[in-house]
């Protein structure tokens, strides 16, 4: 996949398959503070917010990731806060397979895993 806004439609397509509703692009200030979500998806009492990453293995670096997790987690402990929801499930998708595992109660699940991983947790 060549670009950012087709991974993005591939996984909102993914999530709706699941009778999610999904919300591309969101931008929000919270506390003064800018914060962009790829996707925010939404099914019943269930919230995810997605960070979509088009992260090549062999390039990606082990900081790169504890990085990204630890901003996902922050951007959805805020958005929960603003909302007063109790838990927005934070969730990192990559394109290439071998990025796969937790860190930090962050799941990163590669796309072609997107559906397994919502049907044993959704």
């Amino acid at each position: 996949m060549d670009n950012w806004k087709g991974f993005e439609k591939l996984v909102s397509e993914v999530l709706e398959l699941h009778h999610f509703d999904s919300y591309w692009n969101v931008n929000l200030t919270i506390s003064g503070v800018r914060r962009q979500f790829d996707i925010i998806a939404r099914k019943n009492d269930d919230i995810i917010g997605i960070d979509c990453k088009q992260w090549n293995a062999k390039k990606t670096k082990s900081s790169a990731l504890i990085s990204s997790a630890r901003k996902q987690k922050d951007r959805c402990l805020m958005l929960g806060s603003l909302f007063g929801l109790k838990c927005i499930t934070p969730l990192i998708i990559t394109q290439n397979e071998d990025l796969c595992g937790e860190f930090e109660g962050i799941n990163i699940v590669p796309l072609g895993k997107l559906n397994s991983y919502l049907l044993d947790n959704y």
